[in-house]
């Protein structure tokens, strides 16, 4: 449970609208264009999940999530499971005053297990967080 947790900050927090990659590795276009590349997913979907939080239900958007995380050392590719502990240090470094166990917990998989659906829930949950929060700033 709580590699699920840690995995859900990690991938919130660097998800492409919320403070990206670039963010946490400063590696953002590189692997955006490699994700691009791989997941074979529409940039259109992509920007309007990450920009303007519509989400489809698009395989190829949900895998492309998934590619990012992986990018960022995020899933041990071996094994298919979240690494809670990469998760948790790239969300305290894009996020210092922030509360990584309270975004894992709040948008936790229920899985360990790194897959297309999960990675895709967990960027869209973080995004969801992401705007409430500045939504209760203004």
């Amino acid at each position: 449970m709580r590699i699920c947790i840690v995995l859900l900050s990690v991938c919130i927090a660097t998800s492409f609208g919320l403070p990206s990659a670039q963010v946490v590795e400063n590696k953002g276009p590189a692997y955006q264009t490699v994700c691009f590349a791989e997941t074979g997913v529409n940039p259109e979907l992509v920007k309007k999940a990450y920009e303007r939080n519509e989400w489809e239900n698009d395989n190829n958007l949900h895998c492309y999530a998934l590619c990012l995380m992986n990018k960022w050392g995020w899933v041990d590719a071996a094994q298919g499971i979240w690494i809670p502990d990469a998760i948790r240090a790239s969300i305290n470094k894009a996020f210092p005053n922030g509360n990584a166990d309270a975004v894992l917990a709040k948008c936790h998989s229920g899985s360990p297990l790194a897959t297309c659906d999960n990675a895709y829930l967990i960027a869209k949950c973080w995004n969801d967080l992401r705007i409430a929060n500045a939504a209760a700033k203004v």
